[in-house]
């Protein structure tokens, strides 16, 4: 039996972290993935710093 291919999606952006604009794009990116096979482990979401984006994407791909 094979496994489902597995995905996380990373969400960028201080106005999400702040409460300023709300993420509208994951639910819907998941329920595509989750129609085609692929089941979302994490949702993330990051401000918009460099080192926190490259923190949360080290993290994600370590399988964190």
């Amino acid at each position: 039996m094979s496994r489902r291919p597995t995905a996380a999606i990373l969400v960028t952006g201080s106005e999400i972290l702040l409460g300023r604009t709300q993420d509208r794009n994951s639910g819907t990116l998941a329920r595509s993935l989750d129609a085609n096979g692929i089941r979302v482990e994490r949702i993330v979401a990051v401000d918009d710093r460099e080192e926190h984006l490259r923190a949360a994407l080290a993290d994600l791909v370590d399988g964190g």
